[in-house]
């Protein structure tokens, strides 16, 4: 389900009570939260005052009617007004695309490390059984850290890896 700005966890509730009821029969058996659940791209928290018990309630839910959950993620991309973009500058890079956000440099070893961190509380800590990325392809549209020595490619590698690590 493509979550959108505004959407909150009562209405995903609502929309997987929806789908076990009606789509069941069907072998729908996946539910997935679209990006726009985050507080910020690049802070990857549930929006508090959409989520208030987080991500609990809706994967308990799932979970007790057989259904698989999964979430998209932008996992690369940082908002300039995030909470990650002020705590490290150091960690980001231009976007080509757009001004507003930036890239994080996958090049060095504490961005992965704390990627690999993201990924595993998304499958570990929450449950959720699918990670979707989208946007990936903004590590080969970014300036690459001139220091790493990589190519567009491996630089991407290294982003992916971090992910499916965790």
């Amino acid at each position: 389900m493509d979550s959108g700005a505004t959407v909150n966890a009562l209405q995903l509730l609502d929309a997987l009570a929806w789908q076990r009821e009606h789509l069941w029969n069907w072998q729908w058996r996946h539910f997935t939260i679209g990006a726009g659940w985050e507080s910020n791209t690049g802070d990857w928290q549930p929006a508090p005052e959409r989520f208030p018990d987080g991500f609990a309630p809706l994967l308990a839910t799932a979970r007790e009617a057989g259904i698989k959950m999964g979430i998209r993620i932008r996992p690369f991309l940082v908002a300039a007004d995030s909470t990650l973009a002020m705590q490290h500058p150091e960690w980001l890079l231009p976007y080509e695309r757009d001004n507003a956000m930036f890239v994080l440099d996958v090049a060095s070893e504490e961005v992965r490390q704390w990627l690999t961190r993201l990924a595993g509380t998304l499958t570990t800590e929450y449950g959720f059984q699918t990670v979707i990325l989208e946007d990936a392809d903004c590590l080969l549209h970014c300036e690459l850290p001139e220091a790493s020595g990589l190519t567009r490619t491996q630089f991407y590698i290294q982003g992916l890896q971090a992910i499916r690590t965790g």
